[in-house]
């Protein structure tokens, strides 16, 4: 008789833990309709755990444990590079039901905080752009203090090529007032805030730097004309390509237009034969730091080649244009 209960108490035990994942995991499950066998990856662009863990959709049905010690908001990445967000917390079950066909229409259970957003992005399927994004800043305003508005912020607004700065500063403002204690939030703000603050429309910072010939270089030099930074690197090789088209901008502009060179090598010298062999367009920044540099991180650069196109107000224009969108823009400014 009590190897019987004992019999029924493990099983009892193996019951419950089947019904969720257990403390500092979350559980996530779903079910494709119109596809049987696939896969696509999961992970946290800023989360805790950032690892990057592939899932494999078999029967249209998939399930897959993750660590999770705080709530904070995951990716899944589909091969066709759609994506739905999603929020996972400690210790529950999170329930993706979708159509791979509309893979946008995905519905989210399991927690109060994805109803919340899955409600918000069906309620909001097929808006136009603009009215979109004034639906997501309120929602975002709405509920501040909750990780449902973070997903609202990362999808609508982290997400885009090329965000309205002063609009996605505000709710950030807001959302870091809502959750001062968000660290997956703290580092959106990090990487988002310093290209925000140099965005179009923002004046450009002040800044102040040494140069590759020893000598200064401050924000108050270039007052009064246009000015064009530019971030390139020697081994990337489009950047040949634009130190090729500063040599042209130079001789049409000749002392209308401004030049900043930043380079983003970590080898010094070899960025002196790269200066010397193509001209680059002085003053010229380079400290071997690359992303690290303190100048990079403060412009808020992400990648190279890039750009900051600021006006003789000292207000930037535009950033990261194309060869040709550069052009017609420097000309129209001039």
């Amino acid at each position: 008789m009590r190897t019987v209960r004992l019999l029924l108490c493990l099983l009892c035990m193996a019951g419950l833990a089947s019904c969720g994942p257990g403390d500092g995991k979350v559980r996530v499950e779903g079910q494709f309709k119109n596809l049987d066998n696939a896969e696509f990856y999961v992970y946290s662009e800023e989360g805790i755990h950032p690892a990057i863990d592939t899932v494999r959709i078999e029967g249209g049905k998939f399930s897959f444990d993750r660590p999770c010690t705080e709530a904070e908001v995951l990716t899944l990445l589909y091969p066709n590079f759609s994506r739905t967000y999603i929020i996972i917390e400690p210790g529950a079950t999170v329930t993706i039901k979708a159509n791979a066909e509309r893979l946008e229409a995905a519905d989210v259970s399991g927690t109060e905080a994805n109803e919340r957003f899955s409600a918000f992005r069906l309620k909001n399927l097929g808006q136009p752009k603009g009215d979109l994004h004034l639906a997501a800043a309120q929602f975002i305003r709405d509920n501040a203090a909750t990780i449902d508005a973070l997903a609202a912020f990362v999808q609508y607004f982290a997400q885009r090529e090329k965000p309205e700065p002063g609009e996605t500063l505000s709710l950030l403002d807001v959302l870091k007032k809502g959750q001062p204690g968000n660290k997956a939030l703290a580092r959106i703000d990090r990487r988002l805030r310093p290209m925000l603050q140099n965005g179009p429309g923002q004046p450009l910072q002040s800044f102040s730097a040494a140069t590759l010939d020893g000598g200064q270089v401050t924000r108050d030099d270039f007052s009064g004309k246009p000015l064009l930074i530019t971030f390139l690197a020697s081994w990337q090789s489009e950047s040949h390509a634009v130190a090729f088209q500063q040599r042209r901008l130079r001789r049409a502009f000749s002392g209308k237009l401004q030049q900043l060179t930043v380079s983003l090598d970590t080898d010094v010298e070899k960025f002196r034969q790269f200066v010397a062999s193509d001209s680059v367009a002085a003053p010229v920044v380079c400290d071997g730091q690359a992303f690290d540099s303190p100048l990079v991180r403060q412009f808020g650069v992400r990648y190279v080649p890039g750009n900051i196109l600021v006006g003789a107000d000292g207000r930037v224009v535009a950033r990261d244009l194309k060869k040709d969108q550069l052009e017609n823009e420097i000309a129209r400014l001039l």
